[in-house]
């Protein structure tokens, strides 16, 4: 059974510092993956994390990401390839301790966009809505998503943030 879940899939509270307990969005997971200016970050916050949690709209959005790396020429098709055996292995391993998308998420997630207040995407409010319920902190590299959790009081780090504020050698 995950942590943070009860037998019937709903949410209870959870152990342990937020801050070790974290959930991986798309841009902060791929950038573990595939090196990009986040990636040094983002394998560091992996390694310090106590838990990693994803939802399987991670894996969807995982796919679609190296699709348009390899779109762009920014990644080979056999590299994404390789790269998704490799994220896909870690799933099977339980590296990644997987949350269900419930009927909750999806009411959460939709009351924060129902707001009108931010540009919140509706896949990025449902990693958001994952956070809120399993009292998880967001790890991301995306703006936009960063900008909605301060806004909706969901803790974050923002990986991004931290590339632009870090002292030149």
């Amino acid at each position: 059974m995950l942590r943070g879940s009860d037998e019937s899939g709903g949410h209870r509270p959870s152990e342990g510092s937020p801050l070790l307990r974290v959930y991986f969005d798309t841009s902060a997971l791929v950038a573990a993956y595939v090196p990009e200016p986040n990636t040094r970050l983002a394998v560091a916050r992996l390694a310090a994390a106590e838990a990693v949690y994803v939802s399987w709209l991670t894996r969807v959005e995982f796919c679609s990401a190296l699709s348009l790396k390899t779109r762009t020429g920014e990644l080979g098709k056999e590299d994404a390839q390789r790269v998704l055996a490799v994220f896909d292995r870690h799933l099977e391993a339980k590296a990644y301790e997987v949350l269900p998308l419930s009927h909750e998420a999806y009411c959460l997630a939709a009351s924060w966009l129902a707001t009108l207040e931010t540009s919140l995407k509706a896949l990025d409010a449902l990693h958001l809505a994952c956070c809120r319920l399993f009292d998880l902190s967001l790890v991301t590299a995306d703006d936009g998503l960063a900008k909605a959790s301060r806004h909706f009081g969901v803790p974050q780090e923002h990986l991004a943030e931290e590339i632009r504020v870090a002292p030149k050698a």
